[in-house]
């Protein structure tokens, strides 16, 4: 990263730290897009096609960028529920505690219907243990009606 950091911005020293979440997503308004000259661009496009980094490196390189390109910041790490609300509108009204409590009960569902799902696999010979199958079904059920109420909340604002 140190040599495509100076590559790319050879009079600006190597910052400490860069990070941003995962996965180069980003919005950015036409403003600030233009507020770069074409010209950097251009250079930044240059790189991309000349660098000895494979596809997959200079694109992680790139993912870690944005938020120095456009904003100016090393260090872009909203928290969790932060990026979900304002990020895509998934707010749970507002209240935090809730949207934690889905997302609980959305790893613990995965988790129960990965065990149904080895549990059916090791028994696929015909001695399924259909009572523990059965118990984890019902647990399940019981998380996913737990979480039945929240999914109107989930795509509410955060002003209710």
């Amino acid at each position: 990263m140190g040599l495509a950091w100076t590559e790319l911005f050879p009079t600006t020293p190597i910052p400490r730290v860069l990070s941003q979440p995962c996965c180069g997503q980003f919005a950015v308004s036409g403003s600030r897009i233009r507020a770069m000259p074409r010209e950097r661009y251009v250079q930044f496009r240059e790189w991309l096609l000349k660098t000895t980094l494979d596809d997959r490196l200079s694109g992680r390189v790139w993912e870690y960028l944005w938020q120095y390109v456009f904003g100016g910041v090393e260090e872009y790490c909203p928290d969790e529920y932060s990026c979900y609300c304002e990020g895509y509108g998934v707010c749970f009204g507002g209240d935090e505690g809730r949207y934690r409590r889905y997302f609980e009960l959305r790893q613990k569902s995965r988790e129960i219907q990965g065990e149904i799902e080895r549990l059916r696999k090791q028994g696929s010979g015909g001695d399924v243990d259909a009572g523990r199958v059965k118990a984890l079904e019902r647990e399940k059920q019981g998380l996913m009606e737990g979480m039945e109420g929240m999914e109107e909340i989930r795509a509410t604002s955060g002003s209710g």
